[in-house]
């Protein structure tokens, strides 16, 4: 019986390590081919909204603006998708990768497990199928 005891004991310490270790690795996604971006065609650099002054209605999945369409071509930028302006060799505005802006965090290991067996909802996402941002 000590024997048995002896190994539920190793066992259960060997999952709580494994556990507490998956919270310490996470995971991250980077935006999708056909997220939405305003590009300065100038400097063949584009940027995310949030790094933005102006932010056009459409771009935003909650209809959030700073602005229209016509104020940000006025302040000289278009609006492209990702997949786009990476295919014509734009970059991402240094700040703003730098912000994380294109990346979109996940869970951690223990999160993705306890999501999989339904204790944790989904996180939401922080693109649409559409291309707008969510925030």
């Amino acid at each position: 019986m000590d024997k048995i005891r002896q190994y539920l004991t190793n066992a259960a310490f060997g999952v709580g390590c494994l556990i507490i270790l998956g919270f310490g690795i996470s995971s991250s996604g980077s935006a999708p081919r056909h997220a939405f971006v305003a590009v300065d065609t100038s400097s063949k650099t584009y940027f995310g909204p949030n790094c933005m002054s102006v932010v056009p209605p459409g771009w935003m999945a909650d209809g959030h603006s700073l602005g229209t369409l016509s104020d940000l071509e006025a302040a000289g930028y278009v609006m492209a998708t990702l997949e786009t302006v990476r295919d014509a060799r734009f970059g991402p505005d240094p700040d703003c990768r730098d912000s994380g802006e294109f990346i979109s965090e996940g869970r951690s290991l223990t999160g993705d497990l306890l999501e999989a067996i339904g204790i944790l909802g989904p996180i939401p996402p922080r693109w649409n199928a559409d291309g707008t941002w969510n925030y």
